[in-house]
């Protein structure tokens, strides 16, 4: 409230003169009243400053108009502050009032408004640290209600704004870890019959990951009732906390919700009376992972009984694959013994093959081939043509021509490799045909076959060249 005052000030309460009146008492008896009442003054100024300077904090009264400081306590000064000393250069050792969003100035304000105020201030101790100042301001209004001073007085509540920024801090540091637990959260309170028994429970608190986990919406859930908000909701939950709620005993269990279709690993603690609050995660994929490792063992076990079942059909089985492998190692036996005296017979019809051969060899050389040299002076020229054929079919037989003819070409017919050995001996197609008594014709074809056989595709390719130099 303002305070009114008449023509005195707080600073320097005067004693109105009145003017003299007559009276028989002369003037030694009308100087004894008049310096009672002013050592009363006195008294009551000595009385204001000691109950000013009793007060341990700042306190100030200052001229509306010019910013002095008219009075103020020890609190604020130890020594006398020079006259015309300006309140801002007590509180801030500044040349200019105060002024700003972070320093406003009490005096404009309470001129403006004639109420009091409380701002903040920066302040600076002894020691140059900075502080944090509560002014407290009041008017001091005169008998038309103008503001002549202002009554001032400062509480120093850095600790209580260090303490508020610190439970700032916890309350950003619990919202923050309670908006970022993976952790469903929700705190409740238990709702009771007039005889006290549980019948119901409310939402009052719920982080983000509640919804997530369960799909429901804080905004659907807080101020409201379980049964009303969730349809079906089992009484195995509101049994279960309101015995967490009652006795202040935790409980960790693990459920099936049918209304939301999932299970849940719950802890449920009671931080306050008649109150719970549960922590859970949602285990659902989980406890179908044991079902179903719970229905594969079942099923291995079953398997286990049928394969022990199957085992002496496999031991029978295996004796008889014993059996017949050391069966099969003694015909092996045999057979490398078969294969060792086969090898043997057919070294055998090599050797006799290359004696064979070598003793044709050896007749035509020594026997038929001289018998043809001298038998050929005496025939005509004419019938020399064969002789000469028969030389060279047997140099064949002695040399292997007509066998890698065979072996290259394997689908040349024994017309067709007779065909060849008159080409290779430079034999015309006229010659092959009165040789072997056929057509000119039939020597053409024969021929032709014989590059289709050997894959002679190239025009140009010499077939009497080619089967010379085979």
């Amino acid at each position: 409230m303002p305070i009114k005052i008449k023509a005195m000030s707080i600073n320097n309460i005067k004693l109105k003169k009145s003017r003299p009146q007559k009276s028989r008492l002369d003037k030694a008896d009308l100087s004894a009243p008049i310096e009672s009442a002013e050592e009363i003054i006195r008294k009551q100024n000595e009385l204001l400053d000691t109950i000013l300077n009793s007060i341990s904090y700042p306190f100030l009264v200052i001229d509306a108009n010019n910013y002095t400081v008219k009075k103020f306590n020890r609190a604020t000064s130890q020594d006398n502050l020079p006259p015309g000393t300006a309140c801002y250069q007590v509180t801030h050792g500044s040349r200019t009032p105060c002024h700003g969003d972070n320093h406003i100035c009490p005096i404009k304000e309470i001129k403006k408004t004639k109420k009091p105020i409380v701002v903040e201030h920066i302040h600076g101790d002894n020691d140059g640290n900075s502080r944090v100042i509560e002014v407290h301001g009041f008017p001091i209004l005169n008998d038309t209600g103008d503001v002549v001073e202002i009554i001032e007085y400062f509480h120093d509540i850095s600790e209580r704004k260090q303490a508020e920024e610190a439970l700032r801090r916890s309350k950003e540091e619990y919202q923050q870890l309670f908006n970022s637990m993976i952790n469903g959260f929700a705190l409740h309170e238990l709702v009771r019959d007039e005889s006290g028994n549980p019948i119901d429970y409310k939402f009052l608190q719920i982080n983000p990951a509640f919804e997530k986990l369960t799909g429901l919406r804080a905004a659907d859930l807080i101020g409201k009732k379980a049964y009303g908000s969730l349809p079906g909701l089992e009484d195995f939950w509101l049994e279960n906390y309101s015995k967490v709620a009652l006795t202040g005993e935790p409980v960790h269990f693990e459920n099936y919700s049918i209304s939301l279709d999932k299970f849940f690993d719950v802890t449920a603690y009671s931080p306050t009376e008649n109150q719970f609050a549960c922590i859970f995660s949602d285990v659902t994929s989980r406890k179908k992972t044991e079902e179903e490792l719970k229905i594969a063992y079942e099923q291995l076990v079953m398997e286990q009984v049928e394969l022990r079942k199957n085992n002496k059909t496999l031991k029978r089985a295996e004796s008889d694959l014993r059996s017949a492998h050391e069966k099969l190692i003694t015909e092996q036996v045999a057979l490398r013994a078969k294969n060792i005296a086969m090898k043997e017979v057919l070294a055998q019809i090599e050797s006799e093959k290359k004696q064979l051969q070598i003793q044709i060899q050896n007749k035509v050389e020594r026997i038929i081939k001289p018998i043809i040299r001298n038998l050929e002076p005496n025939i005509n020229k004419s019938s020399k043509r064969y002789i000469k054929l028969l030389e060279n079919s047997l140099n064949d037989v002695t040399k292997p021509f007509t066998n890698r003819l065979e072996i290259n070409h394997s689908k040349l017919s024994p017309r067709e490799l007779e065909v060849c050995n008159m080409v290779k001996d430079g034999m015309s197609s006229k010659d092959i045909a009165s040789a072997l008594n056929i057509s000119v014709y039939t020597v053409h074809n024969q021929r032709r076959s014989i590059r289709k056989k050997m894959e002679i595709n190239n025009n140009k390719t010499n077939l009497v060249t080619l089967l010379q130099s085979n």
